[in-house]
């Protein structure tokens, strides 16, 4: 079952709002686990009776057009290949060579083999920050270059703290489990913390998303909408 949460703005998610918020999307998890093993139960049932379980349907990838219209060379959708890694970015190469050789043993020619790995972990920066003295009293203290500090500041990068909402909002990732891979990753930070990134300084965020509808809406030639003629309390939709 689809549950459809109302909108909660910023001012409003307090860390009780986003605790209760967790345990919603922690039994949504657990509740779609259940539906899994309770269809896999059912299948393993069919079988015993004799009976074919529930098939797995995939989507058709056939063309449209008949097959006695196909030209002579025409592939079917997805057989074109294309090398896997001839588009990636290599940071590092390396000569690898065999020990051990028989005598007399020449080098014919490099294979290319290409392994594909992620690096993820904490990167720390101590800032020390010059202040000046300026005749007639007061100072002036260095500010941080470009892009180094979030929107509102903070002791958080940017990129720290796209992440974290990305795997909030977007992967759905729980509070608990989040909060425990970011001290994995070797970032010292607290619920606390963790729930003012959550619901701080997103005022950039709000307007951007309106900043796009408005381009939108300036762009298009048409605009389309969705209605349905259904029935509510014995009234059309």
């Amino acid at each position: 079952m689809q549950m459809e949460l109302p909108e909660i703005r910023p001012d409003e998610r307090t860390p009780v709002v986003e605790a209760l918020l967790a345990i919603i999307r922690q039994l949504a998890d657990r509740g779609a686990e259940l539906e899994q093993t309770l269809q896999q139960v059912r299948d393993d049932n069919a079988r015993l009776k004799g009976q074919k379980p529930r098939p797995e349907i995939k989507p058709s990838v056939l063309e449209a057009r008949p097959k006695s219209q196909r030209q002579e060379g025409d592939q079917r959708p997805g057989s074109a290949k294309r090398p896997k890694t001839a588009e990636l970015t290599m940071h590092r190469a390396e000569r690898l060579h065999a020990q051990g050789l028989p005598e007399g043993s020449k080098l014919r020619c490099y294979e290319a083999y290409v392994v594909q790995e992620l690096r993820i972990q904490s990167e720390n920066t101590r800032s020390l920050r010059v202040r000046y003295d300026v005749l007639g009293g007061g100072s002036v203290l260095a500010p941080f270059p470009q892009g180094v500090l979030p929107v509102g500041g903070g002791h958080y990068g940017p990129k720290l703290v796209a992440y974290i909402l990305d795997q909030y909002h977007q992967a759905q990732v729980t509070e608990p489990l989040l909060l425990e891979q970011l001290w994995e990753y070797g970032i010292d930070i607290s619920a606390g913390q963790w729930h003012r990134i959550l619901t701080e300084n997103h005022a950039v965020f709000h307007r951007e998303k309106d900043e796009i509808r408005a381009a939108g809406l300036a762009v298009s030639s048409s605009i389309g909408t969705d209605d349905t003629g259904a029935r509510q309390r014995g009234t059309n939709g």
